[in-house]
């Protein structure tokens, strides 16, 4: 992550290009530093990100996220120009919200939704499918159609 930061911090995203090839594969096995010492990784990037997001401007409800657990190891001024803070804060925050939305947390993925939304992330399909079921359906209500379209996934796989 830290590496990343570095090269998007320097570069921004003019340098980033994507390639269908596959050009490595992680060796994810209980003995690799990923996941062995997973929860280093997870303070650096909420490190990382907190301070960013925090610098940027980002809400309450998306700096929480990421507060703990952290590292101090990054707690400075970073200048990060070529990164769009808006855009920054957008998808983040619509990512916070499809995590709570998974977790039924309405009212954190309700504000999530409305903090991308203020701060400009484009209006696909489902964003917009997202926005409208948070802000116009009832908790209970989007429960019980989540748990309808669960059942009948479950139902057509055990047909097959």
């Amino acid at each position: 992550m830290e590496l990343w930061f570095r090269y998007m911090h320097r570069f921004g995203l003019v340098g980033v290009k994507y390639i269908d090839d596959i050009i490595c594969h992680f060796r994810w096995h209980k003995e690799s530093k990923t996941v062995a010492e997973s929860d280093d990784f997870r303070k650096d990037d909420n490190a990382i990100l907190f301070t960013m997001l925090n610098q940027s401007g980002a809400p309450e409800v998306v700096l929480d996220h990421f507060r703990h657990p952290r590292t101090e190891a990054y707690q400075r001024n970073w200048d990060f120009e070529k990164v769009d803070k808006s855009l920054l804060i957008a998808y983040v925050a619509n990512d916070l919200a499809m995590k709570h939305y998974s977790s039924h947390d309405y009212e954190k993925a309700t504000e999530c939704v409305k903090w991308a939304m203020k701060y400009g992330h484009p209006r696909n399909q489902a964003f917009l499918s997202k926005y409208l079921k948070l802000n116009l359906l009832n908790p209970k209500l989007m429960d019980w159609l989540r748990d309808l379209k669960n059942r009948s996934s479950t139902e057509s796989i055990k047909a097959e």
